[in-house]
């Protein structure tokens, strides 16, 4: 039997994308495959602030008459809070289907402790105790929106109670206080930097490393590890980058399904 658009449930993954770094789309791109192939939702497709569809266009990508938007992204600012909703909101479907946007799922209760979970882990490898590590929580942040930053804040207040002997520092590409503190701020041997941003961009693999103060090694290539400022330092892939993302994605669907 064929089914309907009104049997259909569609996700709509909103990334910011990028224009210049065809891997950072297309990463996303299999993200939505992987959560399709789960088969809780029929329809997965991908939308991008700098990418193909775009925001206005992606409702069109969809047969579904019930779709839930979720922002791939780690705040609630002006992407998430702003642009997607309005740009949603031009496309002729949008008043004639459900849609229902989900909060970024890098507000998901399960992230942080997950973030917990990984840096006991780094430092397991790496042989440092809990006692000599300080994690820095690196958001984007922006001073035109100061919701930007709370998402972030509030990752590091619940990593402090989940690692009290752990030092939590927050910085920000783009606010205060800046990456460069970091290194000055941190009073112990070792840095952990998990950077809080949804892609592995120009911004997590070379501009925080650099401004972080690692060098850039043969082939313009920028090192991950080494030693800033007399400390050891260790960056990590960037949260997005995590496999349990698909879950939060579908959770966050599931959770707006039973509540609109």
């Amino acid at each position: 039997m064929i089914r309907q658009a009104h049997d259909i449930q569609a996700i709509i993954l909103a990334a910011h994308g990028s224009l210049r770094e065809a891997n950072v789309n297309e990463r996303i791109q299999l993200l939505a495959e992987q959560i399709l192939k789960r088969g809780d939702f029929d329809e997965v497709v991908a939308t991008f602030h700098q990418g193909e569809p775009d925001f206005c266009d992606v409702l069109d990508e969809v047969r579904a008459d019930r779709v839930f938007v979720v922002p791939l992204m780690t705040s609630e600012g002006y992407y998430a809070t702003e642009k997607l909703p309005a740009d949603l909101a031009l496309n002729p479907r949008f008043e004639k289907i459900s849609v229902v946007q989900t909060r970024p799922v890098g507000t998901h209760p399960l992230l942080a402790q997950t973030i917990a979970n990984r840096v006991r882990q780094l430092a397991s490898d790496h042989l440092a105790k809990e006692d000599d590590i300080t994690l820095a929580l690196i958001g984007h942040g922006t001073p035109k929106n100061v919701a930007s930053r709370r998402a972030t804040e509030t990752t590091a207040d619940a990593l402090r109670q989940r690692m009290p002997l752990v030092q939590v520092l927050t910085a920000y590409l783009d606010d205060q206080p800046p990456i460069e503190s970091v290194m000055a701020r941190a009073t112990n041997k070792s840095v952990i930097v998990i950077p809080f941003l949804i892609g592995g961009g120009t911004h997590a693999v070379r501009d925080l490393p650099i401004r972080l103060g690692l060098t850039i090694e043969s082939g313009q290539h920028v090192s991950t590890a080494g030693l800033s400022n007399g400390k050891r330092i260790l960056i990590d892939k960037p949260v997005g980058h995590y496999p349990e993302i698909a879950d939060w994605i579908i959770q966050l669907a599931h959770q707006a399904a039973k509540e609109s």
